[in-house]
């Protein structure tokens, strides 16, 4: 019922080709729900998010003063639902790279993710994801129990290829 109620106020999830802004299912098969058009009531998720930004800060060797995450949009991936490989474009001045969030409840098959650079392949799966020490950014003893706890992330530098595989099951939320 969630799913369903968040599909009918996403709209089809557009990509870029070159200045072009196109629909193609073929390419992309994903709604997408604009930042207006939601919020996070969890009142650790700020606390978290900014927890996570200083590790992918560190982990890239940025100072995590200068590095913040700003919402660009809630992604929601059906059975069949894909993103053919891709680079990503400036969204921000500054964007260097791009994080991804998979929120509690999404449990699905298929729909890895996959990140290419320079002949290097990294494959993030968190199908029917729960717990991962190296993956996680907060865990029950830092916001309790009922929370973002359940949430995984990964990020890229923007310029790196990266693909969503198809969905085979289930729903996927990022």
């Amino acid at each position: 019922a969630e799913v369903d109620a968040l599909a009918k106020v996403a709209s089809q999830a557009p990509y870029g080709q070159g200045s072009l802004t196109l629909v193609n299912k073929d390419v992309r098969n994903a709604l997408q729900i604009e930042p207006k058009d939601f919020s996070f009531a969890n009142p650790n998720w700020d606390r978290a998010v900014k927890l996570m930004t200083d590790h992918i800060a560190r982990f890239f060797d940025i100072d995590p003063e200068y590095v913040e995450a700003k919402i660009y949009k809630l992604v929601l991936y059906r059975k069949g639902g894909h993103f053919k490989p891709h680079k990503d474009t400036e969204k921000h001045v500054g964007m260097f790279g791009t994080l991804v969030i998979q929120l509690p409840g999404s449990s699905y098959s298929g729909g890895r993710s996959i990140v290419r650079h320079r002949g290097v392949e990294k494959v993030y799966d968190f199908r029917n994801y729960w717990y991962s020490p190296v993956l996680t950014f907060c865990d029950k003893n830092t916001f309790g129990r009922d929370n973002v706890s359940s949430c995984a992330f990964y990020a890229h530098y923007a310029d790196c290829e990266h693909e969503v595989q198809e969905v085979k099951s289930g729903v996927r939320l990022v």
